[in-house]
């Protein structure tokens, strides 16, 4: 198995879609601030640009007969599905999709949405319940038509066809479960193919489906065979592995996202700045003690996000977790995954005083928090060090819906979602398009 590097310009490169001969492929990347659509072939070479536009176009997929690149691009009035040649000419304007650009970033079009004559595009749309379906559109007559029927504030995304034309797998969720599901078709739901798994794209023999996924703590890309349901893991990166293509010859491109955070210092009184918490991995989501000597924070440094705990005046680190999982520190959000089983936590501030608690969970330690009580949304104060200023964060009693891959809520409405302002994570990142063979 090699693994080959396919781009290498600054800035992120990702959403790779192959050309029908596996000899290219098309990606977004920022190689011009914002995110255009690229061509490349494997053999290296300079890539061609074919966007132009200020806004981002995302997910580019190219046609089976090699004649059209689908892609979204939210250019004032919501994310439209485009289509524009390889190689040259105008873009063309296919169908609204009702979804705002920071939803489509990372769940947009499948990892193969056009149908195998060419001639047909599977697009996620919102309706007005709240629910996100798979519709379908011609190219020649501009026809739509509704392919799956979630429940309202159900979401069906990244729709994709097997090289066979038969099924189409898509994630959602369908009587309380959640992953990713097959139809037929003409959208009938035969099974739930995996309980997890972002951005399905089928294997050329119709028999697996290479998702991303967090199964042993980092996201990295798996393949589900589906008769047996077994899961065999395909990379084992560091970083997040996202969005699989996979080649008519069998071929997987996949991107690569990894990037450093490092938690700054930052005076009041003069706006000077200081690193404190650097190295490898990402350090993020920084809880300051109240008298101002500790800071906890997550870190995956050690290729998984555990909590550790520094010491401002010594440099010491001190790491709490050890779990094959997420731990996030979060002040008010639950983690993404729903699993009990998964660490969660927070700085509690009971009867004002900030405080871990550490629990054992076999041979390790994990932190978990008390969740709040249900009602209406209640703040939360949190002090500066020195005392003399106060921030006040919102925090409500529901869970909503998870973004699967940012563990982020997808209606971020009521929530607090930045840290206290007396630390901040900077982030230096790359994502780059590699391919697997």
């Amino acid at each position: 198995m090699q693994i080959k590097r396919l781009t290498s310009l600054d800035g992120t490169e990702w959403q790779p879609g192959w050309s029908p001969d596996g000899r290219s492929f098309a990606y977004s990347g920022t190689a011009f601030r914002s995110l255009d659509l690229f061509v490349a072939a494997t053999a290296n070479g300079d890539p061609l640009r074919r966007t132009f536009h200020p806004a981002d176009e995302l997910h580019p997929r190219w046609s089976p007969d090699g004649r059209y690149i689908a892609f979204l691009s939210d250019r004032g009035a919501g994310a439209i599905v485009y289509v524009v040649s390889p190689y040259d000419g105008p873009e063309r304007k296919l169908a609204e999709t009702n979804l705002h650009r920071d939803v489509v970033l990372l769940s947009g079009l499948g990892a193969q949405p056009w149908s195998r004559d060419s001639n047909s595009v599977l697009f996620p749309r919102r309706h007005a319940d709240g629910s996100i379906a798979v519709w379908k559109i011609e190219l020649s007559s501009e026809v739509e038509t509704q392919i799956t029927f979630p429940e309202p504030g159900g979401e069906d995304r990244e729709a994709s066809w097997s090289f066979s034309g038969q099924h189409i797998a898509f994630q959602g969720e369908r009587d309380g479960k959640s992953g990713v599901w097959i139809a037929d078709a003409n959208g009938q739901i035969e099974r739930l193919a995996a309980d997890s798994g972002n951005g399905p794209a089928w294997s050329p023999d119709d028999r697996s489906l290479f998702v991303s996924s967090y199964r042993e703590g980092s996201n990295n890309i798996w393949r589900v065979e589906l008769d047996s349901g077994s899961w065999f893991q395909v990379t084992r990166g560091a970083g997040q592995d996202l969005f699989p293509s996979i080649a008519a010859n069998g071929v997987l491109a996949y991107s690569s996202f990894s990037h450093t955070l490092h938690i700054y210092r930052t005076y009041l009184s003069d706006g000077r700045s200081e690193r404190l918490i650097g190295g490898n991995g990402r350090n993020l989501h920084a809880r300051v003690s109240p008298d101002g000597t500790r800071i906890a924070y997550q870190s995956s440094r050690t290729g998984n996000a555990d909590i550790w705990v520094f010491d401002v005046a010594t440099g010491e680190d001190l790491q709490l977790t050890l779990h094959p999982a997420r731990t996030p520190v979060r002040a008010g959000r639950p983690t993404a995954n729903k699993s009990s089983s998964v660490p969660r936590a927070m700085v509690s501030r009971d009867c004002g005083s900030p405080r871990f608690k550490v629990v054992r969970h076999g041979n390790c330690r994990r932190i978990v928090f008390r969740s709040l009580p249900s009602g209406r949304p209640r703040s939360k104060a949190m002090p500066s060090p020195d005392g003399r200023r106060t921030e006040t964060r919102s925090a409500i009693s529901h869970r909503p819906k998870m973004d699967s891959r940012s563990g982020l809520p997808r209606s971020t409405a009521g929530w607090s979602l930045l840290p206290p302002p007396w630390a901040q994570s900077i982030s230096d990142g790359i994502s780059t398009v590699s391919a697997l063979s």
